[in-house]
C-alpha cells in the first residue's frame, strides 16, 4: 500500500499479506540490499540527490528503524512439518473401504442370525398356537359323555406332549 506524502517524504509501505498488522522482519544482508535499491531509486528515478545523500549516509540499522522494520539474525518462515517417527510408532492407516465392507459384513451377518431366529419363533408360535386350539376344542367339547376329568388328563396330554417337543421339562 503506497501513502502519498509532502514532496521528500514520500515512503513506501510493504504489509505481510498474511497478517496486515505485523510486518515481517528483515535479516541484515536484506537490509542493505533494501537500502541500496532506495538509494538508487530516489537518486535514478525521484532525482533527488539530497535524499539518496540521506539514505546512503544512514547505518543499515538507521535505514530498517526508519522503515519500521525489525532486524533479525536470521528471519525464516514457520511452517509446521509433519513430526517423523519411526516405523514401529506408525500405525497402519485403516483403509475406509475395507472398514465399510467389514461393517456390512457384520451387519449382514447379524441380520442373517435374526432371520434365522424369527423363523423359529414363528415355528414355536405356530405349534403353541395348534396346542391351544386344541385345548380350545376339549374346553368347548359339548359332548355328554366326556367328563371334567377327562378333559383335565387330555389337556394334561397335549401339554405334556408340547414340552417334549420344545425340551422342556
Amino acid at each position: 500500500m503506497a501513502e502519498v506524502r509532502p514532496a521528500g517524504t514520500n515512503r513506501i509501505r510493504v504489509l505481510n499479506p498474511i497478517n496486515p498488522k505485523r510486518r515481517k522482519p528483515w535479516s541484515q544482508r536484506q537490509a542493505a540490499a533494501r537500502k541500496d535499491q532506495a538509494e538508487k531509486f530516489v537518486r535514478d528515478v525521484l532525482e533527488d540527490d539530497d535524499r539518496a545523500d540521506e539514505i546512503a549516509d544512514m547505518s543499515v540499522e538507521e535505514y530498517a528503524a526508519e522503515r519500521g522494520k525489525e532486524l533479525v539474525p536470521n528471519p525464516t518462515r514457520r511452517k509446521s512439518m509433519k513430526r517423523k517417527t519411526s516405523p514401529e510408532q506408525q500405525q497402519p492407516r485403516e483403509n475406509p473401504v475395507e472398514k465399510a465392507l467389514e461393517t456390512t459384513t457384520k451387519l449382514a451377518d447379524e441380520n442373517a442370525d435374526l432371520n434365522r431366529r424369527i423363523r423359529e419363533l414363528e415355528k414355536e408360535n405356530e405349534s403353541l398356537q395348534d396346542k391351544l386350539d386344541e385345548v380350545t376344542d376339549i374346553v368347548e367339547c359339548d359332548d355328554s359323555d366326556c367328563t371334567a376329568e377327562d378333559h383335565l388328563e387330555d389337556i394334561a396330554e397335549i401339554v405334556a406332549k408340547g414340552s417334549r417337543e420344545t425340551g422342556e421339562d
